[in-house]
């Protein structure tokens, strides 16, 4: 079992970066054989890359499958609005798509989160870097 700890960008699949999203993750790498390892994860995403009182976290499990150093997974994610103005929080789920590099202390990962009910429309894609603790 590894901690993977991550930061990078992310913004809509046109890649305008309007809104442009600061994320950060920590997720644990559960070696199931060789080539699969599961990967619980919780993600905070900071819109326009400010830390105002709303933001969204996102915690979920994604399924990879690792050949060498490259990994390529999925899983179910629940995206949660949190904001001091609302109390009424939004709630909603997303699939996460994901290919990365896994090497000794580091990783690198290209993710896209998409809609439930359409998925590959309305993406949120991003890249984060991070250590292997």
């Amino acid at each position: 079992m590894q901690v993977v700890v991550l930061a990078g960008l992310a913004t809509h699949q046109d890649f305008h970066f309007e809104p442009s999203w600061v994320t950060a993750s920590v997720q644990l790498a559960i070696h199931v054989n060789d080539f699969l390892f599961i990967s619980p994860e919780c993600a905070i995403f900071l819109p326009d890359l400010k830390f105002n009182p709303s933001f969204y976290w996102s915690p979920g499990v994604a399924l990879n499958y690792k050949f060498g150093d490259i990994f390529i997974g999925a899983g179910p994610f629940r995206w949660i609005e949190s904001s001091k103005e609302n109390l009424d929080l939004r709630r909603f789920w997303q699939l996460k798509g994901q290919i990365g590099l896994l090497k000794n202390n580091f990783c690198v990962t290209v993710f896209a989160f998409m809609s439930t009910e359409s998925p590959f429309k309305e993406m949120t894609v991003g890249l984060v870097a991070g250590v292997v603790i």
